[in-house]
């Protein structure tokens, strides 16, 4: 059989500068709900989870292990990682565990996946950061519409769930042909992170992905394609001794063939949305609309000049 690889080692740090050089303090706020926060920065205009308009943070901080078990023949592997950084993944708690899965490959055509993974969502989340990834930060359609934190009387409560959920996926990759491809993935999930299920509920997602390929593996992370993928997610939620729906749907398109690679995903969002501190400075309670709608588009486009010099734009 393949030998096995019981124990490799790996993570990743990023470490951000972020300026905000356009923001200012807003004056002139006269209605009394908005008048305690005359002279202050909106948050709009600062970054980290503070009024700091300049600063110098480590983002992601991720070591990591994974491997196959003993006598398995690769069957069985698993994954586990910690965020020790300052992402939303760790805004109540100093240390998370991110990732910890376990992927039974003993049937062809259907992997089962157990553990804690990302979600089959859109090609943004789901693509290795940062090994595919082009940019640090999350696009605001990935983070106001796909990313989840929980709210309670106005303030989050909860880590940010970083995409990722607690379940099992039956998932698999089909080479139909020297050129295309098919890949599947479907998961059920209990919707909360890091945690037992505090009720009955589960959110039930999916993607699938249709693949032309120019060159390389499918383990690579920038192999050259162009692809062309859905996702959906379904799910409820409680807010104020309610349930209320949580789904999530979206297509997108994905070219990479040297020197140039080029991404565009639309998203739609139908309940259970996250509006962000209102009125927007810090302390405010952050608002949440349960019936919420929202539809979001994100593109961008990337040619290579030089060996290591990229030009770069997303929208």
């Amino acid at each position: 059989g393949v030998k096995d690889q019981p124990f490799r080692f790996f993570g990743f740090a990023q470490v951000v500068g972020e300026a905000n050089v356009l923001g200012d303090r807003v004056f002139g706020l006269t209605a009394p709900k908005l008048r305690p926060y005359e002279g202050q920065w909106a948050t709009f205009n600062t970054i980290q989870d503070s009024d700091a308009h300049v600063g110098l943070s480590v983002r992601r901080l991720r070591p990591g292990v994974r491997g196959s078990v003993p006598g398995t023949s690769q069957k069985i592997t698993y994954i586990a990682t910690v965020e020790l950084g300052r992402a939303g993944i760790n805004r109540q708690t100093s240390a998370t565990v991110a990732d910890a899965a376990l992927t039974f490959s003993y049937v062809p055509g259907l992997r089962l996946r157990l553990g804690q993974f990302k979600l089959p969502l859109s090609e943004e989340v789901v693509e290795a950061n940062p090994l595919a990834s082009e940019f640090v930060n999350y696009s605001s359609v990935a983070t106001q519409l796909l990313l989840e934190s929980r709210v309670e009387a106005g303030k989050i409560t909860s880590n940010a769930y970083g995409f990722r959920d607690l379940g099992v996926a039956a998932f698999d990759s089909f080479e139909l042909s020297k050129k295309v491809s098919l890949s599947y993935m479907a998961m059920l999930s209990q919707g909360r992170m890091g945690a037992l299920d505090d009720d009955g509920s589960k959110d039930v997602s999916g993607r699938v992905t249709a693949t032309w390929v120019f060159s390389g593996k499918r383990t690579d992370p920038h192999r050259q394609e162009l692809s062309l993928y859905v996702f959906g997610l379904h799910g409820t939620r409680p807010f104020e001794n309610q349930r209320y729906n949580r789904n999530r749907a979206g297509a997108g398109l994905s070219f990479e063939r040297e020197p140039f690679r080029f991404r565009a995903e639309v998203v739609s969002a139908k309940g259970m949305l996250v509006l962000g501190q209102q009125p927007p400075f810090e302390g405010a309670d952050v608002a949440v609309a349960p019936n919420g709608e929202a539809l979001g588009f994100v593109a961008f486009g990337r040619v290579r000049i030089f060996d290591h010099v990229l030009l770069k734009l997303r929208y």
